[in-house]
């Protein structure tokens, strides 16, 4: 391994340590100003475009932590996986076994809207991040892996229902948009959908009661 790609594997390797230390470091702000959200999250992707045409539905799950700017906006940072097996059309082997997946560590913004004495909050958010894809192939007769962090965008809609003053339950839909190699993957974009349910806590006076 050349100095540059030991570089670059240290640099990519160290962001979703930055985040996780970044979490760990946000209640204590969260709770003097607007308040501290966490939650965690799991449902399915469904692979669109030409990308769709290969790689059938999966699973997802992951979880997030998120800082209350105000009563309506809040900015936060996510923490996903994703995997999806070949669809149909992509006639692979029976003897095969052959998977796409992606880790991704990225930031959002969401704005919610509040509606006085409803339980009920339907909210937007959007952001991007990194992704880190991975497509393995391995037969009795062929062994092949393509990995590497890519760019992506995302955004979608939710709706949240305060179960308490602290506890949310919540269900999301959002359009992923991870910009790939050709040569390496096949495909010069990785767009795909996904649907989750999850559950929420929050932290602070503020967080809990606006």
């Amino acid at each position: 391994m050349m100095k540059g790609d030991v570089m670059a594997f240290r640099i990519r390797s160290s962001v979703p340590c930055l985040l996780f230390l970044g979490l760990l470091a946000l209640p204590v702000s969260a709770h003097a100003a607007g308040g501290f959200v966490v939650g965690a999250h799991g449902g399915v992707t469904v692979p669109s475009g030409s990308f769709g045409d290969f790689w059938d539905t999966g699973f997802l799950f992951g979880g997030y932590g998120e800082y209350l700017v105000s009563e309506p906006f809040a900015i936060g940072v996510d923490i996903n996986y994703a995997e999806n097996n070949p669809s149909d059309q992509a006639a692979v082997p029976d003897d095969a076994d052959v998977k796409f997946s992606y880790l991704n560590v990225g930031a959002h913004g969401k704005w919610t809207y509040l509606a006085m004495g409803s339980p009920l909050r339907p909210y937007l958010l959007g952001g991007g991040g990194l992704y880190s894809v991975k497509s393995k192939y391995e037969s009795p007769t062929l062994n092949t892996e393509e990995s590497k962090s890519e760019f992506g965008l995302m955004g979608g809609i939710g709706l949240s229902w305060l179960a308490t003053t602290s506890l949310r339950l919540e269900l999301e839909a959002d359009y992923h948009h991870v910009f790939t190699s050709e040569s390496e993957f096949g495909e010069s974009s990785a767009p795909f959908f996904g649907v989750t349910g999850g559950i929420a806590y929050a932290f602070g006076k503020s967080a809990a009661t606006e």
